[in-house]
């Protein structure tokens, strides 16, 4: 094995760190060993595809509301509260955590480290992010599964779990320890998010929120002025971290290490001007591509994104609690309707399996089939939205406004743009499609009803 800076031309390499994993053997010894686990080409693929479900960019823009969405309704909102708690806070820890404890990360140190297309990450190593937010995520959705089923669960939970760890190191991008160490942090923080009861403690204080508010105008400018707040207080715990670490060390030590260390852009851009030498336009998107890469990783992006979900979450949490309180306009008769008629009415109408009366004599695993349904509809219902959301989002982002921005200030476009990005898919996810699925079911449960009175 050869020696830290022997692959590593920076001079910045040769910087200790406080938790430098390069220091030890036997943990570039176990990214080895891992990676000769690769005896056909398609194990690549499945190990990329697996890290990917733990990047907490992707949990955030789908995993979440898929799970969101699978949910049965009574307990939807209270999860989506813990689920946004738990990513929101795990990611904020996590950037935290990484800039005073600077692990390494083992394709800076060793050139037989192979790279891939998801090992490039420009941050420090420890914790691992990934770790640390799908941990987290699972310890909440765990306390949420029924005691009968709570033993396959937990086991499915491990292996996922397991796997998702050894495709960080397989990909290169972390050491054993600092996967480990992301996986306590992740069911650490689900465990206090669980047992302070989190969630609860802030519908309590939205509650008594609207109570005091003398309209609804002020009870929504209130939680915006709070959410503002949070995202505020992220913004400059964070800068002031990086301000007193900027005294003793190099904060931005890492990009460094990422530019001299990582070969998997290069090795694409110089794969395209091989391919097609005299096309110049393949050559120059090659090249902004890893310029993009290197924007997309860059230090305060996840603090951006994070605060943007602070300040779309409270939004989105008013938004809903005023909702709740407005008689529903799918309901036959509002001015009937008692508290709560209208939530117990959707989730009937998401709870009875669709045609469910007229296959009423089939057989059992029929029928459970059938009622899966509403579930698989509801999931897809979540996935489309969310990818539909998201890519009218970034088109509207990318359009004139972000045009002169990005040609003005780039990187700062960038922390823009995603500042913006996430607190709307907060915001849409929480408020804008239970609102639209509330009336779907509304509907469906009317229509549903009309036919039973012909039918008679």
């Amino acid at each position: 094995m050869s020696p830290p800076s022997a692959s590593c031309a920076s001079p910045l390499c040769h910087m200790p760190s406080a938790f430098s994993s390069a220091a030890s053997l036997w943990s570039l010894d176990a990214i080895l060993f891992v990676q000769q686990w690769s005896p056909h080409p398609w194990l690549d693929d499945a190990v990329v595809t697996l890290t990917l479900l733990g990047d907490p960019k992707l949990v955030f823009l789908y995993i979440a509301p898929l799970v969101y969405w699978c949910a049965p309704q009574q307990i939807r909102r209270s999860l989506g509260i813990e689920l946004l708690l738990g990513l929101l806070l795990s990611d904020v820890l996590n950037a935290l955590l990484k800039w005073p404890m600077a692990g390494d990360r083992p394709y800076w140190f060793d050139e037989r480290v192979k790279e891939f297309s998801v090992t490039c990450e420009s941050g420090y190593g420890m914790p691992s992010g990934h770790m640390m937010v799908s941990s987290c995520v699972t310890m909440l959705l765990l306390a949420r599964v029924p005691p009968q089923r709570k033993s396959p669960a937990v086991a499915l939970a491990g292996v996922f779990l397991f796997l998702l760890a050894l495709s960080r190191m397989y990909v290169g991008a972390h050491f054993p320890e600092q996967v480990i160490a992301g996986a306590v942090c992740g069911l650490s923080l689900g465990y206090t998010i669980i047992h302070w009861r989190l969630e609860a403690r802030i519908l309590a204080h939205l509650s008594s929120m609207q109570k005091k508010a003398s309209s609804p105008r002020a009870f929504v400018l209130h939680a915006c002025a709070l959410g503002a707040a949070a995202a505020v207080c992220i913004l400059a715990i964070a800068v002031a971290e990086f301000a007193i670490l900027s005294a003793f060390t190099d904060p931005l030590r890492s990009l460094q290490l990422a530019r001299d260390g990582c070969e998997a852009t290069r090795v694409a851009a110089a794969a395209v001007l091989r391919a097609a030498p005299e096309d110049s336009e393949a050559a120059a998107a090659a090249v902004e591509e890893q310029a993009r890469f290197q924007r997309d990783r860059a230090p305060f992006m996840g603090i951006c994104r994070d605060a943007g979900v602070a300040l779309g979450a409270a939004l989105a949490l008013a938004l809903v609690q005023l909702d709740e309180l407005q008689p529903s306009a799918a309901s036959p008769s509002p001015a009937r309707t008692p508290p709560g008629a209208d939530d117990a009415q959707a989730d009937a109408a998401e709870s009875v399996p669709l045609h469910s009366r007229r296959r009423s004599g089939r057989a059992t695993a029929l029928s459970s089939a059938v009622s899966a349904l509403p579930v698989l509809l509801r999931g897809a219902f979540g996935l489309l939205e969310a990818f539909l959301f998201q890519a009218a989002l970034l088109w509207w982002l990318d359009s004139s406004v972000a045009a002169v921005w990005s040609q003005a200030a780039p990187q700062m476009s960038v922390y823009i743009k995603n500042f913006i990005l996430f607190g709307c898919i907060a915001l849409n996810y929480l408020a804008f499609v239970p609102a639209m699925w509330k009336r779907i079911a509304l509907a469906a449960a009317s229509k549903s009803t009309r036919w039973q009175a012909m039918q008679r």
